[in-house]
């Protein structure tokens, strides 16, 4: 199989996953703060203070990969590269 170079995740794409994710919580009081932190200056910093001070990180992994997972199976398909699920 020949060597692909593709972009790294644009930077509209990535921040999209911290406010996605947010509202994914179920615990309302859980997400709000999620929220907050991400409204505010230093998200990405507040945001990841907020996941390792409430023990999710995780979930916020499990999360984020997928979310990866989707993006990069979308630039395949609309590239017409055929892939196979690992």
């Amino acid at each position: 199989m020949p060597a692909l170079r593709y972009g790294r995740i644009s930077r509209s794409e990535k921040p999209l996953m911290m406010p996605n994710f947010s509202d994914a919580v179920d615990d309302e009081r859980l997400r709000n703060e999620l929220l907050d932190a991400i409204h505010r200056k230093g998200a990405f910093q507040r945001f990841k203070d907020t996941i390792r001070r409430r023990g999710i990180e995780a979930d916020w992994r499990r999360f984020h990969d997928e979310a990866l997972a989707v993006i990069a199976r979308s630039w395949l398909e609309h590239n017409e590269i055929a892939y196979t699920e690992a």
